[in-house]
């Protein structure tokens, strides 16, 4: 019996010594080479602005378990021009959405509504684990310059306060410097040379220089700060939409999308909307905040009746976004690429949602700080479009 035993366990044995010498079809150790899969070469990618979270997937394989992968896209073969590196994470597909694709062709310098070759790898964020030489060609039909306007009512563009900045309209903007005394804002002194447009894109600079707006000694400032001001006012029934890049977050700089004015007596309460401020531009560049301010007597100081911090999953700095304001129906209601991210019932001071305001683009000056090096930097402005709810 114990011989039969003995034999039983040395077959045993055996058997597992075999499998280990046998290849492994599946995953190794050591370096192993990644298989670009989908999508093949040449593929045609038409992005789809109806359907915004359609996702695309990336597929690569390695017979390396467990690689830590970027996805690298540019324009041409070597990857070299207009280099993106997006972290694709340890799983062997990627996807990322039409909008999100479409956001980053617009950073390749890409134009909107055109088709355009681009070329697709992976690479793992240790060499030593796995690589390829394998570049892929798309070929990809970027958006038209499309809104995202709230459900429910039928909207109509308002022209007269609408622009897409082929040109600074001095019709209706104003880059002179905010009402604030000396126009100066924490360490900046505003100054109309840092409001800029140029390719269809507002450009309003933070630059490490010194200016004074008055005589005064207490308004030099040693870095300065653009602005931007509509002339036209926006009231109630209505939604703005802005396409807006933050400042680099490493320069540490409010860059703030807000509708406001000098607080005059017979406009009280003088109602402050602030869509966006990159209050904490350095350390949270992923942090949106809004926020409802009343100035009810000039130079007596602000209340604030609400606000709201909301987290995006990367750094606003990084990407062009749609910041969006609902004023209608005795409610305010904020937007985020299209997703409402907060409502505020103005029951209380129904103004925040009737009283007409001009809409303003600023450095400020609240993040305290900057960081010079980082400078000059720039906040960005794609479009302001104004709709009246019909």
């Amino acid at each position: 019996m114990k011989q039969i035993k003995y034999i039983c366990l040395l077959v045993v044995a055996l058997a597992i010594f075999l499998s280990c010498k046998k290849k492994n079809n599946f995953y190794e150790v050591g370096f192993q080479q990644t298989v670009l899969i989908k999508p093949i070469a040449d593929t045609l990618i038409v992005l789809d602005d109806e359907n915004l979270n359609t996702l695309i997937g990336f597929e690569y394989f390695s017979k390396r378990a467990h690689v830590d992968y970027n996805l690298i896209l540019g324009t041409n073969l070597a990857l070299t021009e207009n280099r993106k590196v997006v972290s694709a994470g340890v799983s062997e597909k990627y996807y990322i959405t039409h909008f999100k694709l479409d956001s980053l062709l617009n950073t390749m310098n890409i134009a909107p509504g055109t088709q355009a070759a681009i070329y697709w790898t992976v690479q793992a964020k240790n060499p030593e684990f796995s690589r390829t030489e394998e570049a892929r060609k798309l070929n990809i039909q970027r958006f038209g310059r499309r809104s995202i306007t709230p459900e429910g009512v039928s909207w109509t563009l308002d022209n007269s306060k609408s622009d897409e900045f082929n040109e600074l309209d001095p019709g209706k903007w104003s880059n002179a410097p905010l009402w604030y005394y000396g126009g100066v804002t924490g360490d900046f002194a505003f100054k109309s040379g840092n409001t800029t447009v140029s390719g269809g894109i507002v450009s309003i600079m933070a630059k490490k220089e010194d200016h004074q707006n008055l005589p005064d000694p207490n308004v030099l400032r040693h870095y300065t700060a653009g602005c931007l001001k509509s002339k036209f006012e926006v009231g109630g029934n209505t939604y703005i939409e802005v396409r807006a890049k933050m400042i680099k977050s490493l320069a540490n700089v409010c860059a703030a999308i807000w509708i406001s004015d000098e607080p005059v007596l017979e406009k009280s309460p003088n109602i402050e909307i602030d869509i966006q401020e990159t209050k904490d531009a350095d350390d949270q560049p992923h942090l949106l905040n809004s926020s409802l301010l009343t100035w009810p007597k000039p130079g007596n100081g602000n209340t604030v009746p609400g606000s709201k911090n909301y987290y995006f999953s990367s750094g606003l700095d990084e990407d062009f976004h749609l910041y969006g304001l609902e004023r209608r129906n005795g409610k305010l209601k904020f937007y985020l690429d299209g997703v409402l991210y907060w409502e505020w019932d103005a029951a209380a001071t129904p103004e925040f949602v009737t009283q007409l305001r001009p809409i303003i683009f600023s450095i400020e000056g609240h993040a305290g700080v900057p960081v010079s090096e980082h400078l000059p930097s720039d906040f960005q402005i794609d479009w302001v479009r104004v709709y009246n709810a019909n």
